[in-house]
């Protein structure tokens, strides 16, 4: 005889997408219309853009190898970015957006620090993507690194990165001894540690750029995202999404439905 425990329960839960590394308009396009079109059919309460977002190429402090094709102007890369930021609205008009700052989008306060000081403050980021206007919120740079605290787990383009899965989140876990999800890897990783009295995860999440990139040469990056569902305990429960690449077809799979590209 099952007992209720073996059918499940059903309970509320709160349900919050988190994403990074799109680095638009170097992004994959196939992959990311699957995902908007899956947020508009998952409605979560909240998504968080956990960093790098836009590449701001232009803005790169890098030098450009010759044999490298040139990258899209400052402000296609702002008109890319925005139109993506509004279809994520669009397709979640009641879910809390919020933007995390990566290193990518320090590249626009570095370059006003470092070749028009006087206008820094003036112009910003937040306001060339008009994220006022779409409701996101803007975590900004105060430090080198931006991070939140989300009802206890920590989501964050954190400075850190590694070159194999999960040894960044082992790492992370040595300094920070706590739950969370970085970004900025491009790996898909997890790395669980389990003490006296609880246990704690952390979670690299993937990217959703394009492995063709105009500066990417041979990369090994992972695509995918994360659901993370709280019940109404605070317990929290993370939900690997792996983004399958076939060229440039692909597809994932969010609670049986197969979203192709």
């Amino acid at each position: 005889m099952k007992s209720k425990g073996d059918r499940g329960t059903k309970e509320k839960l709160h349900r919050v997408v988190v994403t990074g590394d799109w680095q638009a308009p170097y992004h994959h396009a196939g992959a990311i219309d699957a995902f908007i079109t899956f947020l508009g059919h998952f409605q979560p309460h909240a998504l968080i853009l956990n960093g790098d977002i836009i590449d701001c190429f232009a803005l790169s402090k890098y030098p450009r190898h010759p044999t490298l094709q040139r990258g899209k102007p400052f402000v296609d890369e702002v008109k890319v970015v925005r139109k993506l930021l509004s279809r994520c609205r669009r397709a979640a008009p009641r879910a809390e957006i919020t933007l995390v700052g990566g290193n990518h989008e320090q590249r626009f306060e570095k370059y006003l620090a470092k070749n028009a000081e006087e206008f820094a403050g003036m112009f910003t980021l937040k306001d060339a993507l008009g994220l006022d206007s779409l409701k996101i919120k803007w975590v900004g740079f105060d430090i080198n690194e931006n991070w939140i605290d989300y009802r206890g787990l920590l989501i964050g383009h954190f400075a850190k990165a590694q070159k194999w899965s999960a040894y960044t989140a082992k790492n992370l876990m040595d300094e920070l001894g706590r739950s969370f999800v970085q970004s900025h890897t491009h790996k898909v990783g997890w790395h669980t540690r389990t003490y006296l009295d609880r246990e704690e995860y952390g979670l690299e999440i993937g990217c959703m750029a394009s492995r063709e990139a105009v500066y990417a040469t041979r990369t090994h990056w992972s695509l995918g995202f994360l659901i993370v569902y709280f019940d109404e305990a605070g317990r929290f429960y993370p939900e690997q999404v792996l983004v399958h690449i076939d060229g440039k077809k692909g597809g994932f799979v969010v609670n049986g439905h197969l979203y192709r590209f």
